[in-house]
């Protein structure tokens, strides 16, 4: 459904729905789920965030997209 969602929105057939994203918590989730599953058990990722950042307002698919 996710993925469907994505191509949907990446040919613009859905409209892209801009919500408030704490990028402290998707930042580390994507890292740990998603880039280390792809690069598997050699490379090591590191993530640093700064205290207090502010969420960002964006569509979630569409930011994890742009970070991948």
């Amino acid at each position: 459904a996710d993925v469907t969602r994505r191509l949907l929105a990446f040919g613009r057939e859905q409209p892209l729905e801009a919500v408030p994203i704490d990028v402290s918590a998707l930042l580390p989730d994507i890292a740990d789920n998603v880039l280390s599953r792809i690069l598997g058990g050699t490379v090591r990722i590191a993530t640093w965030l700064a205290p207090g950042l502010w969420p960002v307002l964006a569509d979630p698919g569409e930011l994890q997209a742009a970070l991948l």
